[in-house]
């Protein structure tokens, strides 16, 4: 935890969790709180401080656990982009709203200047 607040500070906003269980497996959805890397320049800094803090926890359990836990699910996971006004993001110069937690360093954010 200690590292996240580090890097990260929580801006006012709010954060929704949900999940759905079944004997056939479950979702878990959740919004996070809006969240902005200490000292970013652009908001590409925070994606990819958070990408890099999603590896970083999976190296912490593997350390802990002796056990390597697949991440697959999660670069697979889709996460929804909700941009400001006038930010434009894009992979290779085509806008997107969503796309895979492991196709974040290949994203590039157009911020008004």
């Amino acid at each position: 935890m200690k590292e996240f607040t580090d890097l990260f500070e929580i801006k006012p906003s709010s954060a929704k969790v949900g999940a759905n269980l079944s004997n056939t497996g479950s979702i878990i959805s959740f919004t996070t709180p809006k969240i902005m890397k200490r000292g970013a320049t652009s908001p590409k800094d925070t994606l990819l401080a958070i990408y890099n803090f999603i590896h970083r926890v999976y190296e912490i359990y593997e350390e802990f656990s002796g056990v390597t836990p697949d991440i697959t699910p999660v670069l697979n996971t889709t996460i929804t982009l909700v941009p400001k006004e006038n930010i434009k993001i894009t992979i290779n110069g085509t806008e997107v709203e969503s796309i895979r937690f492991r196709d974040i360093p290949n994203i590039e954010i157009e911020v008004p200047k």
